[in-house]
């Protein structure tokens, strides 16, 4: 899966599975990019999420560094074939090893 798992401990596997808010139908068309940022800090990865099947379903995902006990926002950019403007949601995760 995405070329399999980077080496080291610090990498975690993001999954994202979106559904229409109006129907509850599952997304499968969507263009996903992910920056994950510490917070406090400078360093930035953008990562593009790539589409798999689970359980004859489609979601999205990738491997992302999580170097630090920290608290990390995760800011998602989805583009959609039939809007002009991709959707922003950002999450923030208090990672501890």
């Amino acid at each position: 899966m995405h070329g399999g798992a980077p080496s080291g401990p610090h990498h975690q596997h993001l999954v994202v599975a979106l559904f229409d808010s109006q129907t509850s139908d599952r997304i499968e068309d969507a263009h996903i990019v992910a920056t994950v940022s510490s917070l406090g800090h400078v360093r930035h990865e953008r990562i593009e999420l790539e589409s798999m099947s689970i359980a004859g379903t489609v979601t999205y995902g990738a491997f992302a560094n999580f170097p630090a006990r920290d608290r990390y926002e995760i800011e998602l950019t989805i583009a959609l074939p039939d809007r002009a403007r991709p959707v922003g949601v950002t999450f923030t995760n208090d990672h501890q090893r």
